[in-house]
């Protein structure tokens, strides 16, 4: 009855503060494209969730103790898959497949990827987003090196994004590390 993926790893414990949003409430949604894609996203992707309220003003977020991905449901169709379901994956790939993850790290903070996201005028992390990020990191308990850890996965995410979402950046990525 929940707005979750039609494939769900077996014994995924939700934290109970966790909104679903509900099947019922996503075929009520009055945008038909909209629909469709929640319900493509739901029944193409493994792990996945609508949720009714995000916390801290977020579009969604990938619990690591769980692998699932969130999504509010009231964000703008728009940015669905082309900012949060991107970035989301981002840190799934980290938890799946932790060596590539290193590589895309490494790839971030070479100079040839710093001169052209410098050139292309793009910040991984303005600084609002970083104090954003830290206070909630610190509200959930983190050691410093353990929010400048997440930190290094919030900017590689942004970046997976970034790259996954736009054809030059991905083959600028497959040009310079094909094996990633």
């Amino acid at each position: 009855n929940l707005a979750m993926s039609k494939d769900t790893d077996f014994g995924i414990i939700h934290d109970e503060n966790v909104q679903f949003t509900t099947k019922q409430e996503v075929e009520q949604i009055k945008d038909e494209g909209k629909k469709n894609l929640i319900n493509d996203m739901l029944k193409k992707n493994r792990n996945i969730a609508f949720v009714n309220k995000m916390p801290s003003n977020m579009n969604g977020f990938m619990k690591a103790s769980n692998g699932f991905i969130y999504l509010d449901v009231n964000m703008p169709t728009s940015q669905m898959i082309a900012k949060t379901l991107a970035h989301e994956i981002g840190h799934k790939v980290k938890l799946t497949n932790g060596k590539a993850f290193k590589k895309m790290a490494t790839l971030v903070k070479s100079s040839e990827i710093q001169k052209a996201l410098k050139d292309a005028n793009i910040e991984l992390l303005t600084q609002d987003e970083i104090d954003a990020y830290t206070k909630e990191y610190k509200e959930q308990g983190a050691s410093d090196s353990q929010i400048q850890e997440l930190l290094e996965e919030e900017r590689v995410s942004k970046y997976i994004k970034k790259v996954i979402t736009n054809e030059k950046t991905l083959k600028k990525v497959f040009n310079l590390s094909p094996e990633i």
